[in-house]
This record gives C-alpha cells, structure tokens and sequence, in this order.
C-alpha cells in the first residue's frame, strides 16, 4: 500500500511542476530570442553595407540607400529591448526601442540644398542623364548626412523572431528597416503635412 501512495505522491508532485517547468522553457525561449535580437544589432554594426542590405531585404523603395547612406545611417544607432512575448514554443515577439538620426529633418535640409541646386544649375540640370541625376542627388544627400548634427528619433518596433530548425531567425519587415534608419520611409510624408 505504502508503493501506492508514493507512487501517487510522485505523480501528483510531477502535475504540480508542470505549470513551472514550462514558465522555465518560455523564459529560454524570450532569452534566446532577446539574444538573438542582440546579434541582429551586433551584425548590422559590423558587417558591411552591402551585408546589412542583403540582411535586411533592401530592395524596391529602399534601394536609394547606397552602402554610404547605410554606413552613416548605422553609425549611431542605439537600442533597448523592453520586452518579450512567447508567442508558441517556435515565436517570440520581441519588442524594442530604436535611436538613430531623425530624417525628418534630414529629407527637410536635403531638399532645401537640392532645390537650390536645381534653381543655380539648371542647364547643367537639364543635360544630365538621369544616372547623373540620381548619383548627384546620392552625393548631396550623404554629404547632407554627414555635414551636420542632426536630432535623434527614437521609434519602437516588434521583431518577430522564429525557431526554424533548431535555430532562432529573423525575418526583416518595413516596420523594422524604417526605425532603423531614423524613419527613413515615412520622414518624405511626414515633410509634406
């Protein structure tokens, strides 16, 4: 009788640690995450442009940053990891703050000096071809980014982060690249209100 209740002694013991052994696993799963999150800042500061922007996705709308927009644009960057979510045992959602230069107030400098530039230069303007264009327009935008000591923006952004394969992976969205670069996406809008 006294193997009986042992036995159901154990058991019941087991039932009452379920509840916090799987707070332990959901605790790894947040940590490994949030460490996985620390790598991601840690590789855009120290790979190359060109690695950040293959990390990173940067394609379409955002393949104005030229390396030497993104190396100037990572230079100061700064962040905060305030929380993480479990989501299942394969997703956590982590939750950051991001510093970096406010454009807002870059793309406002950058289109006052580019104006002027237009209005002083129009004949030269009007017999560049449009690559000439654009590469001028590049050189003047990076020198704006370069030239002057500009307010920072801090914006916050959730970073998903998957396990895949025993492994824990981020997949890059808008939401992330744009406080990255300072609300390089939305500070052209944000201009015109």
């Amino acid at each position: 009788m006294s193997k009986y209740v042992r036995l159901l002694s154990f058991v019941m013991l087991l039932f009452m640690m379920v509840p916090f052994m799987s707070g332990c696993v959901e605790e790894d799963s947040a940590l490994e995450a949030q460490a996985t999150v620390n790598q991601m800042f840690s590789r855009l500061q120290n790979d190359s442009p060109q690695e950040v922007k293959e990390f990173l996705g940067i394609t379409g709308k955002a393949q104005f940053l030229s390396d030497e927009t993104i190396a100037l644009l990572l230079e100061n960057l700064e962040y905060t990891i305030n929380s993480s979510t479990v989501v299942d045992d394969t997703t956590v959602d982590v939750r950051v703050s991001i510093t970096n230069i406010d454009m807002t107030k870059v793309f406002d400098e950058y289109s006052s000096q580019l104006i002027s530039y237009i209005k002083k230069n129009a004949d030269k303007v009007e017999k560049m071809s449009e690559e000439d264009i654009k590469k001028k327009a590049g050189e003047m935008f990076n020198e704006c980014l370069a030239n002057n000591e500009w307010d920072t923006i801090t914006l916050d952004a959730n970073i998903r982060v998957e396990k895949n394969d025993g492994y824990w992976d981020i997949t890059p969205e808008e939401v992330l690249v744009n406080a990255l670069f300072g609300g390089v996406f939305t500070a052209p809008s944000e201009m015109l209100m």
